[in-house]
């Protein structure tokens, strides 16, 4: 089981458009329940994602980077001019899990004899070696962002290397930087989502519990009609008023979480309102 939820997992992270860890975790959830068995897409497929629709800066999604003839050339964080010597921008608020966006650079088919690259970002997890979160090492590439070498097919050589790989890594690095801040912004409001979804069970068990308060109380009454009469109940009576009264105050309290937290993502952008409906709808 779990095994194929990791594949489902892999499959709809590393899909034709870049998919919030969230949500491709709830997909492979449904795929599983279904029964649904999700397995690594063809080099066909990798060839045709360069059709993928772009995201707003421009980036698509590479299924398989090699069989759609780009040449993985390094990682961002290998530059010695780099600004930090990290291996990526975490995915999630507190990083854990440890998903990082990491900033890489390809290089295309040189053109008039000039090396050509291209900025990239991969994602995956970095402990004793780097794992990939896709099967085939899925990047998120901007094609349409080219740096040109030197005249005479400058080459990639090493991470003291000046020139245009330079002017790439730095570029994929602030890439991976913003795609994890929007990542990081989805992750929040997925899990607001998820937490006024909880709200709102409470609130409705809350409610439940002052209905059967007052369904038992009613019962009572009718079953023993004289019995408050002598007063002798009188105590009773206040405790049973007092829970009911205490489940309804509760029930208002929670719901207000919820309405302050939907506020609060519903008018954050069209994105994070999505990812909060999304958690929402999955809490």
């Amino acid at each position: 089981m779990l095994d194929k939820l990791a594949t489902a997992y892999r499959f709809w992270r590393a899909s034709p458009a870049p998919m919030p860890a969230a949500k491709a975790m709830a997909k492979a959830r449904e795929d599983v329940a279904a029964g649904i068995n999700r397995y690594a897409r063809s080099s066909k497929a990798a060839l045709a994602s360069y059709q993928n629709q772009p995201g707003e800066r421009g980036g698509r999604w590479i299924e398989n980077p090699d069989g759609a003839g780009l040449r993985f050339v390094g990682w961002s964080d290998e530059l010695a001019q780099t600004r930090d010597r990290h291996t990526g921008w975490f995915l999630y608020p507190d990083g854990d899990p440890g998903e990082v966006a990491r900033g890489c650079v390809y290089q295309m088919p040189s053109r008039d004899g000039r090396s050509v690259y291209v900025e990239a970002i991969r994602t995956g997890e970095h402990a004793a070696e780097w794992r990939d979160i896709g099967e085939d090492g899925a990047a998120y590439v901007f094609l349409n962002t080219r740096h040109m070498g030197e005249p005479g097919g400058e080459e990639y050589r090493g991470p003291d290397h000046y020139g245009a790989f330079r002017d790439a890594a730095h570029g994929a690095d602030r890439e991976a930087e913003l795609f994890a801040e929007e990542e990081r912004d989805y992750q929040q409001a997925y899990a607001a989502g998820r937490r006024a979804a909880e709200y709102m069970d409470k609130a409705k068990e809350e409610r439940d519990g002052a209905r059967d308060l007052i369904g038992e109380f009613r019962t009572f009454c009718r079953a023993h009609p004289t019995a408050f009469d002598s007063g002798h109940l009188h105590a009773f009576r206040t405790m049973m008023r007092k829970g009911i009264r205490a489940h309804i105050r509760d029930a208002g309290r929670k719901a207000e979480k919820a309405e302050q937290l939907a506020g609060a993502w519903m008018n954050a952008g069209d994105r994070l309102a999505d990812a909060f409906k999304e958690g929402r709808e999955n809490g």
